[in-house]
């Protein structure tokens, strides 16, 4: 066995597992509660929803227009490289 130091996950992984076998949710459960970090929330601004909403817009308009277009003879599934 190699004498590398463990990782923090590893041993917060194996402090979780000491009181017996455990679901992988449970495990996630006791290292949350036995690391005692504190979670970050995030949330989105009003210029990233703004930006969101323009994105999604582009992207819709995007794929109404390659969809409006006529089909090549070539079967769209079968194209090669020259698409």
């Amino acid at each position: 066995m190699m004498n590398r130091s463990m990782q923090e996950p590893t041993f917060l992984i194996l402090t979780a597992l000491v009181g017996g076998p455990q679901h992988g949710y449970g495990i996630i459960t006791d290292v949350l509660r036995i690391s005692g970090e504190p979670r970050r929330y995030y949330r989105l601004a009003p210029s990233g929803e703004e930006r969101l909403a323009a994105e999604t817009e582009q992207l819709r308009r995007n794929v109404e227009t390659a969809t409006a277009r006529p089909r090549s003879r070539l079967d769209l599934g079968t194209m090669g490289s020259g698409a």
